[in-house]
């Protein structure tokens, strides 16, 4: 499994879109990148799902081909949302959260672009799914990824993934943070 942090996007004039690891060489992102694509895939549908859809809507003539479709949903999101190589604030951080760009589009904001504010910089989906609610109280209740795993019949990785996406949601860095959040919902 990939390593999903730590993460550099940026397009190039010719309409590619580079990858550069923090600690890897840069590469452009090509089809056959099938991690990178499905890791992406699966941020976008958890944490943006209106950019998800239009997305699927978007690229469907060409959902025959799946992993081109995949390819090309990813593809648009990175060219519309990280534009310029950053080393200063990465694209993808530490803690898997994405960092939307303000991309230079000579389309955005005009009636011509009808997905400005939708793909490109898409709208943060802030509701806990009832999972992750799960997860939360079981986090709040001193629970460990495995345990909290173990319980509920899923992969640590999607504990962990479900935490991520938790922090994001919510805008909290650390675990400590997402207890709090959790006492003052239950209050």
């Amino acid at each position: 499994m990939i390593d999903f942090a730590n993460i550099e996007f940026y397009s190039t004039p010719e309409g590619d879109v580079m990858v550069k690891p923090m600690n890897g060489p840069v590469k452009v992102l090509q089809e056959t990148d099938r991690e990178i694509i499905q890791s992406m895939l699966q941020l976008i549908n958890d944490r943006y799902p209106g950019a998800f859809a239009a997305l699927s809507e978007l690229y469907s003539r060409s959902s025959m081909n799946r992993s081109y479709y995949e390819f090309m949903m990813v593809h648009r999101f990175c060219r519309c949302n990280f534009g310029s190589f950053d080393t200063l604030q990465l694209d993808i951080d530490l803690r898997g959260n994405l960092h939307i760009e303000q991309v230079s589009c000579p389309l955005r904001n005009t009636a011509d672009c009808k997905l400005c504010g939708v793909v490109c910089s898409p709208v943060l989906n802030t509701k806990l799914t009832t999972q992750e609610q799960n997860i939360l109280e079981l986090i709040a209740s001193g629970m460990t990824n495995q345990q909290i795993a173990d319980k509920m019949n899923i992969s640590v990785f999607t504990v962990i993934r479900h935490r991520n996406n938790m922090r994001a949601r919510l805008g909290v860095n650390n675990t400590a943070e997402l207890i709090s959040c959790y006492k003052s919902m239950n209050g």
